[in-house]
């Protein structure tokens, strides 16, 4: 995942996952020592071509925008099998818990 410190939907899509697997995520920060005029992104995102943030690249697909969990797992080739649903469910709770305030 691709983002930037000050993008809301790139925390969201982080506190998704939860502090223990966002560990384990490949985040690219595309302002690593901040923001300033005349700051540039970092050479990582200007290599896949950035366009908005969070911005997903996975398995050579392109995805733009906050992701929920079934397509993330799709664009991956994870299959959950019999917790399929499960997953599901803990995805949209986790949606709906981000939104409240």
């Amino acid at each position: 995942m691709y983002g930037v410190f000050w993008c809301s939907h790139c925390l969201e899509q982080k506190e998704m996952f939860g502090r223990e697997a966002i560990k384990l995520l490949n985040y690219g920060e595309c302002y690593p020592d901040g923001f300033k005029i005349g700051t540039g992104l970092s050479q990582e995102c200007k290599e896949v071509k950035i366009t908005g943030f969070p911005m997903w690249v996975i398995n050579g697909q392109v995805l733009e925008g906050f992701q929920d969990f079934p397509n993330l797992a799709k664009a991956s080739g994870f299959e959950a099998g019999e917790f399929s649903g499960e997953l599901a469910e803990l995805a949209k709770l986790s949606a709906e818990a981000n939104m409240q305030p």
